[in-house]
């Protein structure tokens, strides 16, 4: 929670419904985020009729079609590392400012596992997994109502 502080202020204000235990708690907050998105879903169906896919009404396609990706050169992969953001996420398998500091030690090796990824269309999938942490959307709302938090996603 320091590296989501840091980049955006003390979203959570250490403030967390009173008098459970923290088990609880996330189990309790991930059925309420989950049937949430249930009936966002839901919704959306009713809109678009019985299990239709959105796509369906999106306007067509008429650009040039990506089938591949160009791998990249050691300058274009410094640039990218170097943009890179600098919070940090607990799942981060190196964090950024390690990276920075070891980048010539790792370069080659970073480099041949970016190229094999565009190459191949991989993407490594514990790299798609997000850490979500509960923030209250207002310090003045009641901490114990669910409905007073938002989901904060921080991906490695």
């Amino acid at each position: 929670s320091s590296g989501i502080n840091a980049e955006y202020g003390d979203l959570s204000k250490d403030i967390k419904p009173t008098k459970k235990p923290d088990q609880t708690l996330c189990e309790e907050m991930k059925t309420f985020f989950k049937e949430k998105i249930d009936k966002i879903h839901d919704g959306l169906e009713g809109l678009c009729g019985n299990k239709t896919t959105t796509t369906e009404y999106a306007p067509k396609f008429t650009g040039e079609r990506l089938t591949s990706f160009q791998s990249i050169d050691e300058d274009m992969l410094k640039k990218v590392v170097s943009n890179l953001s600098k919070k940090e996420c607990e799942a981060d398998p190196i964090p950024v400012k390690i990276l920075i500091q070891c980048f010539d030690e790792v370069i080659t090796i970073l480099l041949f596992i970016v190229n094999q990824s565009l190459k191949n269309g991989i993407f490594p999938s514990d790299l798609k997994t997000a850490l979500v942490r509960p923030a209250i959307k207002d310090e003045k709302g009641d901490p114990n109502c669910y409905k007073n938090y938002r989901p904060i996603s921080n991906l490695p």
